[in-house]
């Protein structure tokens, strides 16, 4: 019995389709499977900083920094004098959320918003400078350092503290201490200072439209220049402690607007004499004042040696 020619040639061809089928779905399945591999290659999925309280982020929404170099060592010591780290604002790494007087390291997400790349190396040295130990979970945190090789530059007016509504409940004493038995007075610095800042400057403190409990109120990357302490002023018997019953005002004169330095005025020679206006040393000690019997008119009650630059003995 002859095969029918037509049925055959129908039958190869339908078993030529069935056969080319899987070839072409996959050909249709490949551009896909290709670019969902791309994307998730370029998408790196969520990273989760949840545990230093911030929120979960997306890295393809961060915003990368140029690399500073190849060097990963380069990573391993932060410096807020980097270009990059100077145009920040200070709140963008550092957040008070309560009146804690012990600074806090920035959260994940600080880093993670400039070094991305850096962040998710193995091993990678940057996170050594929050963390002590990174094998541990969750890795323990150094110390928040007491000292900087960075000059934080205070901008403190005084001129500003004494206005209505300004002005600290115990005025200038708020800041300045007894030192040295009460012959001097402090005056705050470093980290622990805060502590007498933050009595006023709490985290949501806002006057004038402005947050003055902005680390940027009272703080640049600058050099600070503290008051001198090599006045001539100084060498004189003076105690503050003797001085306690006068308010600051009585012999201070708060320059407005005046260089860090220079805000505060000091009784200088040209003070002896009373000025009419403000009181001077010879307001009050005037043989009737003070000092009752002994002579203001003696230099050496207050000043020894030929400069008369020498200090009695108290």
């Amino acid at each position: 019995m002859k095969s029918n020619p037509s049925k055959i040639s129908t039958k190869n061809a339908a078993w030529q389709r069935a056969k080319l089928l899987p070839c072409l779905i996959f050909l249709l399945l490949l551009p896909i499977i290709f670019f969902s591999n791309c994307s998730k290659n370029t998408e790196p999925e969520k990273v989760s900083v949840s545990d230093t309280g911030d929120a979960v982020i997306n890295p393809n929404d961060l915003i990368l920094a140029k690399n500073h170099g190849d060097n990963p060592a380069q990573y391993a010591v932060f410096s807020h004098s980097v270009k990059e780290h100077l145009n920040l604002d200070c709140a963008e790494c550092h957040k008070r959320e309560d009146n804690s007087i012990n600074p806090k390291y920035a959260g994940h997400a600080s880093c993670i918003n400039c070094h991305f790349e850096q962040f998710v190396t193995e091993n990678s040295p940057m996170c050594a400078v929050c963390h002590s130990n990174v094998k541990d979970a969750p890795a323990p945190m150094r110390d928040f350092p007491a000292q900087f090789n960075e000059s934080f530059n205070m901008k403190f007016d005084h001129a500003a503290h004494l206005k209505p509504g300004a002005r600290p409940v115990e005025g200038c004493a708020t800041c300045h201490k007894p030192l040295r038995g009460g012959v001097a007075l402090s005056i705050p610095a470093g980290i622990d200072s805060h502590s007498t800042c933050y009595t006023c400057h709490t985290p949501d403190l806002v006057v004038e439209g402005q947050n003055l409990g902005n680390c940027n109120t009272c703080h640049s990357i600058a050099n600070y220049q503290r008051t001198p302490t090599t006045s001539a002023t100084f060498n004189t018997s003076f105690s503050h402690a003797k001085h306690q019953q006068l308010n600051c005002t009585n012999c201070h004169t708060v320059r407005a607007n005046a260089p860090q330095r220079q805000q505060v005025a000091s009784p200088v020679v040209g003070m002896h004499t009373y000025g009419g206006g403000e009181m001077s040393c010879m307001s009050c000690h005037n043989d009737k004042i003070a000092f009752g019997e002994r002579d203001f008119a003696n230099c050496q009650r207050c000043h020894l040696g030929q400069n008369f630059n020498q200090v009695p003995q108290r």
